[in-house]
């Protein structure tokens, strides 16, 4: 691989593919599309490339028959190339896979740690326990995890529970959480927000140190986070991992109304801003329709009090199917035509398109993760 831009990402999808080659991508839940791969071929492929890794990387990695992949020469190819191309990645651990035991949701998130850990040895990535752990000239990587779904298979979780799931988390590696996933769960309802162990697992997640991500929560979830966060004064703990202003997700008629409500209203993204918190904005469809859309995004926020230092990129990659895409499926495109966009378009310095692109999570992270 050739050298390429660096980016910040506040959430990549990184081992999904493994679960099983044979599915197009995603088990159900959630249904994704069936056209993943520009050849029509398995996730892992259309995974690689998103990262990145073109067909000479395969080749030259001795790949010919993607059936025969194994997992640590796919761990391999998207090492090397989230090293060339990230200065903070990041890694998701998806555990939302409800039919699935908790054994098996443990197998994942262990997997994707040590895949991560991986990284660090082979390639000298940092892995970031606390803020002190980044270091500018090369690149980090974060764990993090969707959904507490571990929580789920418990029949009535108890405070307890949560202790004990959470210290077991935060052990394994994971700062950064998100609370739920696009539907009710014992810790939010759909429209009523946070439960009581809702408020009790922020409360956790927060003491500990360790950083709540309001992605895919209903906006009574959100409210209630913001609300605990500034009650507590632990509000620059909260990040906004990858979507965008309702506003904007609106503004195509074709958007599904669940779609913008997972977009924040200008209301929240101010709450987030003014409390030191970090807002990372997605690459693709229903959240922008083009390069120049996501830059005039990112120029209208950036007017904002506290708007330059507040945003930053989450691009979702992982989760990309070709047809969500808007020209940018690898992180070295986002950061050529995003930048581009950001400087001929809205006429931004380049030292706010390298705030935006890298340095405002990187430094984000170093001051809040104690």
């Amino acid at each position: 691989m050739s050298e390429k831009p660096r980016i910040s990402d506040l959430h990549a999808d990184v081992r999904v593919p493994f679960q099983d080659m044979t599915k197009p991508e995603y088990t159900e839940p959630p249904n994704r599309h069936s056209d993943i791969g520009e050849r029509g071929e398995h996730s892992v492929l259309a995974r690689l490339q998103e990262f990145g890794v073109s067909d000479p990387d395969l080749q030259s990695a001795g790949i010919e028959n993607l059936r025969e992949m194994t997992e640590e020469q796919y761990e391999a190819l998207l090492g090397r190339a989230v090293q060339e191309q990230f200065s903070l990645i990041f890694a998701n651990a998806f555990d939302h896979w409800k039919e699935g035991s908790v054994e098996q949701q443990w197998d994942s998130i262990r997997k994707t740690a040590q895949m991560v850990k991986k990284w660090k040895s082979n390639w000298g990535l940092d892995l970031v326990l606390r803020g002190e752990d980044i270091r500018t000239e090369r690149p980090s990587a974060v764990l993090t995890l969707e959904g507490l779904y571990l929580l789920e298979h418990l029949k009535n979780p108890k405070q307890e529970d949560v202790d004990r799931v959470l210290a077991d988390i935060h052990a394994i590696g994971i700062r950064s959480v998100v609370l739920q996933y696009n539907e009710p769960t014992a810790l939010a309802e759909w429209n009523e927000g946070l439960t009581v162990l809702g408020e009790y697992t922020v409360r956790g997640l927060l003491e500990r140190n360790m950083l709540v991500d309001l992605a895919h929560a209903r906006p009574a979830t959100r409210l209630d986070i913001l609300r605990l966060a500034e009650d507590t004064g632990h509000g620059q703990q909260i990040l906004f991992s990858h979507g965008a202003p309702s506003t904007e997700v609106a503004s195509n008629p074709l958007n599904h109304p669940l779609e913008v409500q997972r977009g924040l209203s200008d209301e929240e993204i101010q709450r987030i801003m003014k409390m030191g918190g970090i807002i990372g904005l997605s690459v693709t469809r229903p959240f922008t329709e083009s390069p120049e859309c996501l830059a005039r995004t990112f120029d209208r926020l950036a007017q904002f009090e506290y708007g330059p230092q507040s945003l930053a990129l989450g691009t979702d990659f992982g989760g990309i199917a070709p047809s969500f895409s808007v020209g940018m499926l690898s992180p070295s495109e986002v950061a050529l035509k995003l930048g581009d966009a950001l400087s001929e378009r809205v006429g931004a310095s380049d030292a706010h398109v390298a705030a935006i692109l890298r340095t405002n999570a990187q430094q984000w992270v170093q001051k809040v993760l104690k």
